[in-house]
């Protein structure tokens, strides 16, 4: 039986679900002329004016024509795949990484002051989703040339020249410098297996138990510490219907 339009909407984990309706909203209600672009978009003086959500808004105000369709892609793509893989599950960890790394791309982005920030978010999340491709993956751009998956984010940098010039460029290129860091400080340069390994893999990665309460999340992996330096995930989360068993010791038939 063919599912609704709600159905495959609710279908999509909740943070890109959120982060694709946000972006809509917003930038629909700006092309249809309801809210002033300049009531949305970002700036010190707004600020301190205490106008809480423009630090929200400015990532969720894309440009008009074809663009726009193109950046909502790109959200939902790369936001989609990172959900459904590295944070299966772990739609609250996803969106507690995600505030840090909205924070970081307005701190970066304080010399050059752009007003908008939502091509900086796409590029952090293109930047890190491309970075679990496998190196053998391959990627093409309309397509016309393939390449390899991991170089996609360097390629959007060079489009982003040529469509936008220095300033666009440089907005992207501070969204993947996030990523980067969030690549680096999270899951440590690897991701091998799922796990993070960063310095900031702890608590600060994390979500608090009320935000994964609020999104259904199970508990944590257990993390045990065996000598120095090496790390072990137990194989389920705490709360896993599956029994793994007690296990054998070595030599035992």
């Amino acid at each position: 039986m063919p599912r609704t339009i709600a159905e495959e909407i609710r279908r999509i984990p909740p943070v890109t679900r959120f982060l694709c309706a946000s972006y809509c909203v917003t930038s629909l209600a700006v092309l249809l002329g309801v809210v002033s672009p300049w009531r949305i978009v970002f700036s010190r003086k707004a600020a301190q004016a205490l106008e809480v959500w423009r630090p929200f808004t400015t990532f969720f105000y894309g440009p008009g024509g074809l663009p726009l369709i193109f950046e909502l892609f790109m959200l939902y793509h790369h936001s989609l795949s990172l959900e459904t893989n590295q944070y299966d599950r772990r739609s609250s960890d996803y969106s507690w990484q995600l505030l840090f790394v909205c924070a970081s791309i307005l701190i970066i982005n304080l010399p050059l002051n752009p007003h908008i920030h939502e091509h900086a978010l796409v590029h952090a999340l293109v930047y890190l989703d491309c970075t679990f491709a496998p190196s053998s993956a391959q990627t093409s751009l309309f397509g016309l040339v393939t390449f390899r998956t991991n170089y996609y984010p360097y390629v959007l940098l060079a489009l982003d020249i040529l469509v936008g010039g220095r300033a666009y460029a440089a907005l992207g290129a501070s969204g993947m410098v996030v990523g980067h860091l969030w690549w680096w400080l999270v899951w440590g340069c690897s991701g091998a297996g799922g796990v993070e390994r960063g310095v900031l893999a702890g608590a600060a990665a994390h979500a608090p138990g009320r935000v994964r309460e609020w999104f259904g999340d199970k508990a944590r992996p257990r993390v045990s510490k065996v000598g120095r330096g090496v790390t072990v995930f137990a194989p389920g989360g705490e709360g896993d219907s599956y029994r793994w068993g007690r296990g054998k010791r070595l030599g035992e038939q």
